[in-house]
């Protein structure tokens, strides 16, 4: 049996890139998403889905952008949205 070289086993960029946007656009509309519909939209598992959005606010923290993603619960189901952060009054990033 050959062996899978690295190339191989890993998606192309484009592909994973799809899906990053695909979840973007999910959680920037009004509604926000639920996390079965991006099991759905993605092919991930639960498990996988949540751990990508906790990456995202980690990454949208650390980059000091302008928006988080919250939860909320909508007809009792967990909800994910992408929100601008409030910022207090008087402080300037400057």
């Amino acid at each position: 049996m050959a062996k899978k070289t690295e190339k191989q086993t890993q998606k192309p960029l484009s592909k994973r890139m799809t899906k990053t946007l695909q979840v973007m656009e999910a959680l920037e509309r009004e509604e926000g998403t639920s996390l079965d519909e991006l099991t759905k939209m993605t092919g991930w598992q639960p498990h996988s889905a949540r751990g990508f959005l906790s990456n995202m606010r980690k990454k949208l923290k650390e980059k000091g952008e302008d928006s988080q993603i919250v939860k909320h619960t909508r007809d009792g189901k967990a909800m994910y949205k992408l929100e601008a952060l409030e910022k207090p009054e008087g402080k300037d990033n400057a």
